[in-house]
């Protein structure tokens, strides 16, 4: 996100126009990409240690993915969107399939571009029916959610 906040203080065009590429292109690869494949399991996990091939399965087959079927973060919110109810507020299906793409989508806002922007919006547009704000004890979603609602209010 460095890229994004540099691009919005530069003042010579020339490099703001080279770091709004760039971020778009980081951005793009983000959305774009499977998770499994493109981001560090440190990211995806417990955040503590990488976890390895059957660690990683053992956690994934709780709430329905496997590291053999790529998933990019539009697939990983659609798995949560899937899920029952009482299987939202696991710890991996919060960290996984809500945060990590809350933050892509947090990306594609700062980008810049248009085009992100409204690939991304429905998927925003969903935070508040699709999380219980009651029962989610991760204060970086709740962060994210408003960050992310007021962000695209501003955009329109």
């Amino acid at each position: 996100m460095r890229d994004a906040v540099l691009g919005r203080i530069e003042r010579d065009p020339a490099w703001r126009a080279v770091l709004g590429r760039r971020w778009g292109e980081v951005t793009t690869r983000m959305l774009r990409s499977s998770v499994f494949e493109a981001w560090r399991r440190l990211d995806w996990g417990r955040g503590y240690a990488e976890l390895d091939d059957e660690q990683a399965e053992n956690q994934l087959s709780a709430i329905g993915l496997s590291l053999k079927k790529p998933m990019t973060v539009f697939g990983l919110w659609d798995s949560y969107r899937a899920l029952p109810t009482e299987k939202r507020n696991d710890y991996w299906a919060q960290r996984l399939c809500v945060r990590i793409p809350m933050g892509s989508f947090h990306a594609a806002l700062l980008s810049g571009q248009r085009a992100l922007a409204a690939e991304v919006a429905p998927r925003i547009r969903e935070i508040p029916e699709m999380l219980d704000f009651k029962r989610v004890d991760s204060g970086e979603t709740h962060y994210l959610a408003v960050v992310l609602s007021l962000h695209l209010v501003a955009l329109q």
